[in-house]
């Protein structure tokens, strides 16, 4: 009797699965892309970000001192990121042409400039973290992580962007 019952639901299943609509457009079809920002917007965008950002943690008068430093320092990283951005786009076609050790070369020197901005930006941020209370600590935690310095690479964020790029319109 259960093998009966076993038997029957597997029919069943498959039935029910068999007569599931397929998709009938490929991937390609299905995909909507986004129109790029230009560096203007790009800049807009951060410089609306950079704001937030000072909004949120809501200084004291004595935080507000260390602010400008803080607000060049961010500004500096995000124009250093957006040059990267327009040259990395630029160097599309160099790229597919180049061998994988001049690829990974061009890679290591963006990797210590990307590492040389982020201690730069770490030891102009240190002043005025050290005197954030804990619900700013915790804000600047969580904007600084989401913002992930002004738009830069998170872990995943590639990946996350392309499955939304390619995630059917129906999903979104």
């Amino acid at each position: 009797m259960k093998h009966l019952l076993l038997l029957l639901l597997l029919c069943v299943s498959s039935a029910s699965f068999a007569q599931m609509p397929q998709p009938s457009a490929s991937k390609a079809e299905t995909t909507t892309t986004r129109p790029m920002m230009s560096p203007e917007d790009r800049a807009a965008h951060a410089e609306g970000r950079i704001a937030a950002f000072k909004a949120t943690l809501k200084l004291t008068p004595e935080q507000e001192k260390l602010w400008p430093a803080v607000e060049t320092a961010m500004r500096e990283d995000m124009k250093a990121k957006l040059a990267r951005a327009q040259s990395h786009q630029d160097m599309r076609e160099k790229r597919a042409q180049m061998s994988p050790i001049e690829r990974l070369k061009m890679q290591s020197v963006m990797m210590i400039e990307s590492g040389t901005r982020a201690k730069t930006l770490a030891e102009t941020l240190a002043p005025l973290y050290n005197t954030l209370d804990e619900g700013q600590k915790r804000r600047f935690a969580q904007l600084f992580s989401w913002e992930s310095r002004m738009g830069g690479e998170r872990p995943n964020f590639r990946e996350r962007m392309r499955e939304e790029r390619n995630a059917p319109s129906s999903t979104k």
